[in-house]
């Protein structure tokens, strides 16, 4: 599990996500709030179906606007024994793990699962 808490607010514009997302090598970022509470997530699908269908400029649209709601989330208890199952059944970007208060503490994403089972 990645324990950097890179996620992005859902009042940032979808042109700063891109730039993050670009900079970062990242194709998911999950979208919190300040005290880091999941409320979705953003994927360059996103991104490209939200600005296309709005008609509005990356500069223009907010994240919160085009952000997919539905993440998958695991506490931190069950994110190494139920990531490789998550994944496997899902097309997802990767695994938000939150605490016990629901704010986001790592993910895991497919190439982390993919690496554990070589070991």
């Amino acid at each position: 599990m990645s324990r950097a808490i890179r996620y992005i607010e859902p009042t940032a514009t979808v042109r700063e996500a891109a730039i993050r997302m670009r900079d970062e090598n990242v194709g998911f970022l999950p979208v919190c709030a300040p005290d880091r509470r999941v409320l979705g997530a953003l994927t360059y699908r996103d991104i490209v179906m939200g600005v296309d269908v709005a008609g509005v400029s990356a500069a223009l649209c907010l994240v919160g606007d085009v952000m997919s709601p539905a993440v998958t989330v695991v506490g931190r208890e069950q994110a190494t024994e139920r990531a490789e199952q998550l994944i496997a059944g899902q097309r997802t970007g990767g695994i938000i793990v939150v605490d016990e208060e629901g704010r986001m503490c790592g993910v895991i994403g497919p190439s982390e699962v993919r690496s554990s089972r070589r070991i």
